[in-house]
Parts: C-alpha cells; sequence; structure tokens
C-alpha cells in the first residue's frame, strides 16, 4: 500500500462516517429544511470524494478495491462544477444508503488502530 494511502481510506471514512452522523435523526423533509445540514452533508461528500480521487491517483490498486470509486469521484465532481443542478434526493441517498455501504469497505482496508484514550 502506498504510505499515503492510510491517510486518504481515514479521510474517506471519516467524511463518510459524518455525512452519515448529520442525517441519522432526520426525516428527508426536515433535511430539505435545513440549510445548514445540507451544507455540511455536501462538504463531506466532496472530501469523501477528494480522499478517494487522491487515493486513485496515489495507489490504483487500493483504490480498486472499493466498489463505486468512479461513481464517487464523479459525484463530487458535480456537487463542485454543477454546483446549481444538486439533486437533494441523491445527495440524502448518498447520506443515508449508500455511505452505509462504503463505511465496511473503508474498514476492511483500514488497519486497526489503538483506541485514543483522552484524559
Amino acid at each position: 500500500m502506498h504510505p499515503k494511502s492510510l491517510a486518504h481510506l481515514y479521510d474517506a471514512k471519516h467524511a463518510a462516517t459524518l455525512a452519515h452522523s448529520f442525517v441519522q435523526d432526520m426525516t428527508y423533509e426536515s433535511y430539505l429544511g435545513d440549510a445548514r445540514t445540507r451544507a455540511a452533508v455536501e462538504r463531506m461528500m466532496l472530501t469523501l470524494g477528494e480522499a478517494l480521487a487522491r487515493l486513485r491517483r496515489d495507489d490504483p490498486e487500493t483504490a480498486n478495491l472499493i466498489p463505486g470509486i468512479v461513481r464517487i469521484i464523479g459525484f463530487r465532481n458535480r456537487i463542485v462544477h454543477v454546483y446549481d443542478e444538486i439533486d437533494d434526493a441523491v445527495v440524502w441517498d448518498a447520506a443515508t444508503i449508500e455511505v452505509n455501504n462504503l463505511i465496511p469497505v473503508l474498514d476492511s482496508l483500514l488497519p486497526e488502530l489503538p483506541e485514543l484514550v483522552l484524559p
């Protein structure tokens, strides 16, 4: 594995986990009515897509182990470059469904790290 791969995988998992946590207790209707949450979720989708784009650039072999990586990176590109056509329903599905399928894959690629014990 490329030396930068762990950082990219960690960043991707962190962004996916946060995106899901932001909408965890919401309905689609409440999501639509909350501009702050929509912006936060979109930001995490940007980070997720960028981390996986960097992984694909630095370590194509590991990137190929992630199902749908091309679609995820493409989604990031749409949010950045076609921001005025963002479909809230697609973002909602990504944050509520798709990341749940992605997180276990990312977990399987990350080594077990000891938990930090904070004072």
